[in-house]
């Protein structure tokens, strides 16, 4: 999977239901993506945060982007349109200490908050990036024999991979294609309608910590 800023929680599900999860960074950043900005809910509606990036360009790999440092508004803009919420008192000093991070660099940046928020909610897997991972192929091509490098017999990708990978294609390395599939269960949001797959950072502060495994489980695998 491409490293996502905060993503929502099927990538969390993705995440919890793997044993090797493999952060695909040594391919081309897509602007307008999910790759360094997301969504959250304020009281005045949905908000779009965004990591600002130096010469952001789609001819540029996104291991080799780099931030340029300004990303303490958004954790002012999560301070004040989370004040009121459930788990303020406890998800805001942690949201702290992920924007507390020094680097540089996107992918590494990123890759913490993973690492981070994977420790908070009890996800236990391998991460690894593909960037230090040497093969001839690249791409979408390198996909396959990641896997035959580390010897999985599995490869699960989200649910909206089905227009891009088939079967037939993996089975033929006898690698099983996988996808997993969101069951969005709602959960209040500040007394607003429900608003689906939004930043993570939404779910860690309104859903009570005793439900966060209920809502890790709400997939299905196609």
């Amino acid at each position: 999977m491409q490293p996502y800023f905060l993503p929502y929680l099927g990538y969390w599900q993705l995440l919890n239901y793997v044993d090797k999860f493999i952060i695909f960074d040594d391919v081309n950043y897509i602007k307008k993506g999910y790759i360094n900005r997301n969504k959250m809910l304020l009281k005045n509606g949905l908000y779009q945060f965004t990591l600002s990036i130096d010469g952001a360009s789609q001819n540029k790999k996104i291991c080799e982007l780099k931030l340029l440092g300004d990303h303490e508004k958004i954790l002012k803009t999560i301070s004040q349109g989370y004040k009121d919420a459930l788990n303020f008192e406890t998800i805001y000093p942690f949201m702290e200490d992920i924007f507390s991070f020094r680097s540089p660099c996107l992918v590494d940046f990123i890759e913490h908050s993973i690492k981070k928020i994977c420790d908070l909610l009890s996800i236990k897997v391998e991460i690894l990036k593909s960037s230090k991972i040497i093969l001839n192929e690249s791409g979408a091509n390198k996909i396959i024999p990641l896997c035959k490098l580390h010897s999985a017999n599995v490869y699960v990708n989200p649910v909206g991979g089905m227009e891009l990978y088939k079967k037939d294609d993996f089975l033929a390395h006898n690698i099983d294609l996988r996808f997993i599939k969101l069951i969005p269960l709602e959960y209040d949001q500040l007394n607003t309608p429900f608003h689906p797959n939004l930043s993570i950072v939404d779910f860690l502060f309104n859903v009570p910590k005793a439900n966060w495994g209920r809502h890790l489980e709400g997939y299905e695998i196609i």
